[in-house]
């Protein structure tokens, strides 16, 4: 018996030894990263121009047509609560001046508070690799070690790949793509429907204000006017399809929206670009990947303009 339990401790060893090794391999390559988070461990310093967001604004910005040092910091339905989380960890990369696009999109600021949503942990966990505890929401202790020195677990294939030295991104194929008129009809509704209802309402049809998105956006803004930056918050193009079936679906859904942006920026006397109806892109599908989200040519588009009409307009 003691040879047996003496036998069965030292395959556990060796089977430990041999993940925590797997797995320290595995986080040092260049995954191209199954969650996005890669970037984060490149961040430079010195950043002129930047963005936050959601799955918006990671399509949206494309920094190689300018000549500013950018960073993109969104991540796919990434809330404005991390938005804030993100700029206070990373804040000392941004040169003084710099220039903070924080994209409200018509989803950002309802609904309830992310941790009280049950399917949030998988997408909470991408940040314990990129925050330090402190700035992680409902932190624990056994995910943080998991994701640290057992994360190679949960890869499955994308580990196969990865230390056969391919990249298993999809970004760049599908930020390449452009969506047909057809498409973007048949999947409006739907996507309008994710964003503006679900879970967006109380159980008498009122709508949800998550207070905690729109400290957040106030907490961005006193945090850039801190730093001597430039915070702007900005709505990003969409297609016409997507912006009907919005005001199809709850004809006051504009109103109650911009009513809110009004708020802050009044408060907090803040610049704010809406550029969800312009008419530069919202019957442009070969700019979109789909009906809501640029593809590269449209982000290319898109941030040339922005910096003729915004970072470089003299007042």
């Amino acid at each position: 018996m003691k040879k047996f339990l003496q036998t069965t401790f030292l395959y556990i060893f060796i089977l430990l030894i041999c993940t925590l090794l797997i797995n320290t391999l595995y986080n040092k390559m260049d995954k191209r990263d199954i969650n996005d988070t890669y970037k984060f461990h490149n961040i430079p310093d010195g950043i002129e121009i930047c963005n936050f967001g959601s799955s918006h604004g990671l399509w949206a910005f494309d920094y190689e047509v300018t000549e500013l040092k950018g960073f993109n910091f969104a991540l796919q339905a990434q809330t404005l609560e991390y938005d804030d989380r993100l700029l206070i960890n990373y804040k000392d990369h941004l040169a003084e001046g710099a220039v903070v696009f924080i994209p409200v999109s018509y989803h950002s600021l309802y609904g309830p508070v992310e941790c009280n949503i049950p399917y949030t942990d998988e997408k909470n966990a991408r940040y314990y690799t990129i925050l330090p505890r402190e700035l992680i929401k409902d932190y624990d202790f056994r995910t943080d070690i998991f994701m640290h020195y057992f994360s190679s677990l949960t890869a499955g294939p994308d580990l196969i790949r990865t230390l056969g030295g391919r990249s298993h991104s999809n970004h760049d194929a599908d930020w390449s793509t452009a969506i047909t008129p057809e498409e973007a009809q048949d999947t409006a509704e739907l996507v309008a429907n994710s964003h503006i209802l679900n879970e967006k309402l109380d159980n008498n049809g009122q709508r949800i204000i998550n207070e905690e998105a729109i400290y957040s956006v106030k907490d961005m803004i006193k945090t850039c006017q801190e730093l001597n930056c430039r915070p702007i918050l900005i709505t990003l193009p969409f297609l016409r399809n997507y912006n009907d079936a919005v005001e199809n679906l709850d004809p006051n859904f504009y109103d109650n929206f911009y009513y809110l942006i009004n708020e802050i920026t009044e408060e907090t006397d803040t610049e704010y670009y809406d550029y969800s109806k312009d008419e530069r892109f919202c019957d442009s599908y070969d700019l979109f990947k789909d009906s809501n989200h640029l593809n590269r040519k449209g982000a290319c588009l898109f941030t040339d303009i922005l910096m003729k009409e915004v970072v470089m307009k003299e007042d």
